[in-house]
């Protein structure tokens, strides 16, 4: 019992300094996080849209991208239709005729082959990827271009925002997301990125076609590519002033199926790069990052479920001594006690409370970072249901994935087997 609760509190301790870490770069950066370097030149863009039964989202994708604050004679918009068995061709069609934008239409060979495909026809020195259930802030391509001045940036992400939040689903991920905003800056301080999100994501495409181009063997051609270009000892950076606008699944069933993917993509792909762990040439993202990713996600599985086994346990042996005097409650009150049992505070608490009030923090500058309204009226909710089911949420996903990757999943590789 002893070695548990050692575990219990070095664990909270690890995730507490993390969190705190985190915390404090956040802060001694802040006043440099919103600028974007002003481009010398102006770069030709290829904006591609892979699509597979994309009917009711792709024309909205289309057409924040044709309305771009940029010069329309220098991007160009491809969009690979993979296959679709719905309208997703016949609404491109529309587009094409127009000569707004270039449809390429191939048999159906995933997202990663469709993506390819199109780089391998396309003009631009730059490479914009948009997934066709999203759609690009107008000035996203202004934001991004500056950033490939410097010749060793391979790739800039954007910030990615939630279209709805309705659901109860929905509203967690809306403050996850704009966590993940503000992490993903930090993170392109250390040069540390290991995902281009398929949303508004920017490549050179001369590094792209150097490295091999998207993998299509992985469940997650966006991290993989991340982690390829790591490897070629590139830069990813980020800018918080793109802006895309995403989806995100409002049912249990349809999102654990997307963090399936997501990560036993990031089992098999930092499997796959294993040699970045620890590495002193891999910077704060092989020293650091990654190791302490893993242990996060360690100390997530094992303290949650620590917790519900706790807050289980508890409850049955108050059942059953409740049971015990036929459910008198007021035969159990011991006035001497009462203190206590309200202002009971041990180390798990105060650990547990510090945590919260960090977490609450973050939040609130995630808030201030992504320039979206707190409004406690409409969102309070929203923070509580973040806050208090986050990490029930994770380490579903996490216990699914693992259990996933190792009885199904096997040696397969590629998106059929996904």
């Amino acid at each position: 019992m002893e070695l548990i609760c050692l575990t219990v509190l070095g664990l909270l301790y690890f995730v507490l300094f993390i969190s705190c870490f985190w915390l404090i770069v956040f802060l001694d950066n802040m006043s440099e996080l919103k600028k974007d370097p002003n481009p010398k030149k102006k770069y030709f863009i290829s904006a591609i849209v892979p699509a597979y039964n994309e009917e009711k989202t792709i024309a909205e994708t289309i057409n924040s991208l044709l309305k771009q604050n940029y010069p329309r004679k220098f991007f160009e918009i491809i969009v690979i239709n993979d296959g679709s068995t719905d309208a997703t061709r016949k609404k491109c069609e529309e587009y094409s005729k127009k000569g707004l934008i270039r449809l390429i239409n191939q048999k159906n060979g995933g997202k990663a082959n469709a993506m390819n495909n199109a780089i391998k026809r396309a003009k631009g020195e730059l490479i914009y990827v948009l997934d066709a259930d999203s759609c690009a802030d107008e000035n996203s391509f202004k934001h991004l271009i500056g950033y490939f001045d410097n010749p060793r940036v391979a790739a800039v992400t954007s910030s990615m925002r939630v279209t709805c939040k309705e659901s109860f689903l929905q509203k967690i991920q809306w403050v996850e997301y704009l966590f993940s905003i503000l992490m993903r800056k930090i993170m392109s301080l250390f040069n540390c990125l290991y995902v281009t999100p398929g949303p508004g994501s920017i490549y050179r495409k001369k590094v792209i076609k150097e490295i091999g181009g998207f993998s299509e063997e992985t469940l997650t051609e966006d991290m993989e590519i991340a982690f390829n270009i790591q490897h070629h000892n590139y830069v990813i950076e980020n800018s918080l002033n793109s802006t895309v606008l995403t989806n995100t699944p409002d049912k249990l069933t349809n999102l654990i199926k997307q963090r399936r993917r997501w990560y036993t993509g990031f089992i098999e792909d930092s499997t796959s790069y294993k040699h970045f762990y620890f590495n002193k040439s891999k910077g704060f993202l092989g020293r650091f990052l990654l190791p302490a990713n893993v242990l996060t996600t360690i100390a997530l599985i094992f303290l949650t479920s620590y917790s519900v086994y706790t807050i289980l346990d508890s409850f049955f042996v108050s059942y059953s001594n409740i049971g015990a005097v036929e459910f008198n409650f007021l035969s159990m009150i011991q006035p001497e006690k009462l203190p206590l049992l309200i202002y009971g505070i041990n180390l798990y608490t105060i650990m547990g409370l510090i945590f919260m009030i960090v977490s609450i923090i973050i939040i609130y500058f995630s808030l201030k970072t992504s320039d979206e309204e707190i409004n406690l009226k409409n969102n309070f909710l929203n923070y509580i249901f973040y806050l208090f089911f986050y990490s029930l949420l994770m380490t579903l996903f996490w216990t699914d994935s693992i259990i996933y990757k190792l009885m199904f999943r096997k040696n397969n590789k590629g998106w059929k087997y996904g």
